[in-house]
C-alpha cells in the first residue's frame, strides 16, 4: 500500500511550534505543511508540494528577525490585525479540501480565541494540539468534541496534558472499559515542578534551582514568580483531564476550584516558600508536591477534582522524585471493567511517568499526526470516537490493542 502525504498546517511558532518545523522530517513523514500561522502572519507555500527545508528556515528567520512585510518568493504571507481576520484567512485555505488537512495547534493565548480557532478548523482530518485552554473550560471542550465527533476529526489530544505519560490514552482506555464502581487519578503532571523539587533536595539554592530550568527550557517565567505559571499549567492539565473523563462517561464535572494552599502547604506559591515546605516535609520522611486528584464515582455518578499541595506518605507510588517528568498513579480498587472476569485479581493500581519539555512535546506531537494520517487514509474515514486511541482500538491497531492489554493485567 502506498503511503499517502497529507497537507498540514501549522499555528503558533512558539517554543514547540519552532521545534515542530525543525523536527518534521520530508521523509518519514505522513504530511507536509502547506501554511504556517504566527500571532500576526500566515506564509503560505506556493509550491504544490508544500514547503521545503528552506523555506521553514526563512520563515524562522522572518519570525525571528523581521518587524516589516518581507519579499519571499516561495511562499504568500498575509498579515492579520485580530482574530476575525486570521480565522476568515483559514478558512480560505482550507474550506475547499478540508477532509485532506492535518492541523498542528501549538498556540496558547485565551479560552475564547483558541475556541474559535479550533471551531474553525474542525472538519479536518486530524486536530493534534498542543493547546490547553479550550480543553480546559468544559463547555468549550464538549463543544469541540461533539464537532470533532460530527465532522469525522480525529483529535490527539495527548499533548495537552502529559506529551509521554500518554494520559490521553491511558485515561480513555480505562473509560471504555469501566463498568461501575470508582476510580481515582493522581496526577503530578508538571514536569518542571517535578524537576524543581528534585534539584531543590539535592542541595541547590533556589536560585540555582529556577536558572537550571531556565536554562534547560522548563520555565516560562524566571524571578520570584517562575512556579506560579507552572501551578496554573497543572491545572489546565487537571480541567482537561476531568473534562475527557466528563464527556465519555456523560457526567458533567463539579467545577474545578483554584490549587489550595491547606494550612499545611506552603505559605505562598514563592519558589522560596514551596522550597522550604518540600524540604521540612521531607525531613518527615513525606513528599510534599502539587497533587491532581481526579474521583470518578459511576455509582453516584459524581466527578470531582481537587488540586492542592499536599505531602504524600513515604510508600505511595508518587511519593519520589520524577526529575523532568510527569506522573500518574491509578486506584481502581473500588471499580468493576470488562477484563475483571478475564484476568485473576491482582493489584488495583497503575504507575506511569513520562518526560515532558518542547522538544518532546513536538515529537510526540508529530507522532501523533502520523499516526492520525495511518488510521484515516480512507474516505470516508468513519469512526465512532474522535479521540485517536479509541479510534485505533476500533480499527485494531496494533500499538492500542497492546496498550488496553498491558492496561488490563495491571488492573
Amino acid at each position: 500500500m502506498s503511503r499517502v502525504s497529507s497537507k498540514a498546517g501549522l499555528l503558533g511558532l512558539g517554543k514547540v511550534g519552532t521545534n515542530v518545523l525543525l523536527q518534521h522530517s520530508y521523509a518519514a513523514d505522513r504530511f507536509q505543511f502547506h501554511w504556517v500561522s504566527d500571532s500576526k502572519r500566515i506564509y503560505q507555500s506556493r509550491r504544490s508540494v508544500g514547503f521545503t527545508k528552506k523555506d521553514c528556515a526563512k520563515i524562522l528567520k522572518i519570525k525571528r528577525q523581521s518587524s516589516k512585510l518581507p519579499q519571499a518568493p516561495n511562499f504568500n504571507i498575509y498579515e492579520f490585525e485580530n482574530l476575525s481576520q486570521q480565522v476568515t484567512i483559514l478558512r480560505d485555505l482550507t474550506s475547499n479540501d478540508k477532509q485532506d488537512w492535518v492541523m498542528f495547534d501549538t498556540t496558547f493565548t485565551q479560552t475564547k480565541n483558541d475556541y474559535a480557532i479550533a471551531d474553525a478548523l474542525m472538519g479536518c482530518k486530524a486536530y493534534c494540539t498542543a493547546n490547553k485552554t479550550p480543553w480546559a473550560d468544559y463547555d468549550s471542550c464538549s463543544k469541540l468534541f461533539q464537532k470533532a465527533e460530527e465532522s469525522q476529526t480525529l483529535l490527539g489530544l495527548n499533548c495537552t496534558v502529559g506529551v509521554w505519560l500518554d494520559q490521553m490514552e491511558i485515561i480513555p482506555v480505562i473509560m471504555r472499559n469501566l463498568i461501575s464502581g470508582r476510580v481515582d487519578f493522581l496526577k503530578r503532571d508538571n514536569s518542571s515542578l517535578n524537576l524543581f523539587f528534585t534539584k531543590i533536595y539535592s542541595g541547590l539554592t533556589v536560585e540555582e534551582t529556577i536558572r537550571d530550568l531556565e536554562a534547560s527550557g522548563h520555565l516560562d517565567l524566571p524571578g520570584a514568580n517562575a512556579l506560579v505559571t507552572e501551578v496554573k499549567d497543572q491545572t489546565l492539565k487537571a480541567r482537561i483531564a476531568e473534562n475527557i473523563c466528563g464527556i465519555l462517561c456523560s457526567i458533567r464535572p463539579v467545577p474545578i476550584k483554584k490549587p489550595l494552599i491547606r494550612s499545611d502547604g506552603p505559605k505562598s506559591i514563592d519558589p522560596h516558600a514551596i522550597a522550604e515546605w518540600h524540604l521540612s516535609g521531607r525531613k518527615r520522611g513525606n513528599y510534599p508536591a502539587l497533587l491532581s486528584q481526579i474521583n470518578l464515582d459511576l455509582t453516584n455518578l459524581s466527578l470531582r477534582c481537587e488540586v492542592a499541595f499536599v505531602e504524600l506518605a513515604d510508600r505511595h507510588p508518587l511519593a519520589r522524585d520524577f526529575p523532568g517528568k510527569c506522573a500518574m498513579s491509578i486506584d481502581t480498587s473500588g471499580a468493576r471493567f470488562t477484563w475483571s472476569r478475564e484476568y485473576s485479581p491482582g493489584p488495583k493500581r497503575l504507575t506511569c511517568s513520562g518526560y515532558g519539555g518542547a522538544k518532546k512535546t513536538a515529537a510526540k506531537i508529530i507522532a501523533e499526526a502520523n499516526r492520525s494520517m495511518a488510521l484515516s487514509y480512507k474516505k470516508p474515514h468513519v469512526f465512532s470516537s474522535p479521540l485517536l486511541v479509541l479510534s485505533a482500538l476500533e480499527k485494531n491497531e496494533r500499538a492500542a490493542k497492546k496498550l488496553e492489554k498491558q492496561i488490563s493485567l495491571k488492573l
